[in-house]
């Protein structure tokens, strides 16, 4: 009787364990999505800061926006279909 006990308890603590590594896991996942789409914002933010001087000229040159567009992210659209 005392060895059904054991076992049972043992299983419980089993599924506790396996309930908490799941969600670590899931936390896990949830904190590297989080932080790869802000890095890839902070990057694009840092990309327009940069280039913003360039589109205001191409704009007051006359450019369109696609044409603006096409100029200032053709490489980096071009570079990150090649990874």
């Amino acid at each position: 009787m005392a060895n059904q006990k054991l076992l049972s308890t043992q299983k419980a603590l089993i599924n506790q364990i396996y309930a908490l590594a799941i969600v670590l896991g899931i936390l896990l996942i949830v904190a590297i999505v989080l932080t790869a789409s802000l890095l890839i914002m902070l990057v694009g933010d840092i990309y327009i800061t940069q280039y913003k001087n360039f589109m205001i000229l191409m704009r007051a040159l006359g450019y369109s926006n696609f044409q603006i567009q096409i100029y200032a992210f053709g490489v980096v659209s071009t570079g990150s279909l090649m990874v």
